[in-house]
């Protein structure tokens, strides 16, 4: 009788962490699969306040300078562009899984704030947007007929 039987479903990790890892050494992601598939786009966390709303972008290795922030049609544009790190010899990219040194994203925005009043900040990666909301004129009389 045979002690060792042929299970299907045994996969040897070691053996497939190594396979891995070769195709990851020896293949360029954004020749095989194109250069926007190691694009990505900074997380948002957006706050709404009772006189403004804040929009914090996570954006880390950027400058300040490399942001605009636009605002047209009630639209809020965000975008960074970058210059690309020159490539060394001193090293060799085995993952990139995040790139920001180039992204846009757009914001629909109701017609409640002032896009006047706009403040940004960037500080330890952290890019914080503040759009003051319009002053409310609640204090105008109305009649009204009872019937």
């Amino acid at each position: 009788m045979n002690k060792n039987k042929f299970n299907p479903f045994h996969i040897n990790f070691d053996e497939l962490g190594k396979t891995v890892d070769d195709f990851i050494s020896n293949v360029q992601l954004d020749d095989f699969l194109g250069n926007d598939c190691l694009k990505s786009k900074p997380l948002i966390n957006a706050f709404e306040h009772k006189t403004h709303i804040e929009i914090l972008v996570a954006a880390p290795g950027l400058q300040k300078e490399d942001f605009s922030i636009d605002i047209q049609d009630n639209e809020l544009t965000i975008s960074a562009q970058s210059a690309a790190p020159e490539k060394s010899d001193k090293y060799t990219v085995r993952r990139k899984e995040f790139d920001f040194r180039s992204f846009k994203r757009v914001f629909k925005l109701n017609n409640k704030y002032n896009f006047n009043s706009v403040k940004a900040v960037y500080k330890k990666g952290i890019l914080s947007i503040e759009i003051a909301k319009k002053e409310q004129k609640n204090n105008r009389k109305i009649k009204v007929e009872i019937n």
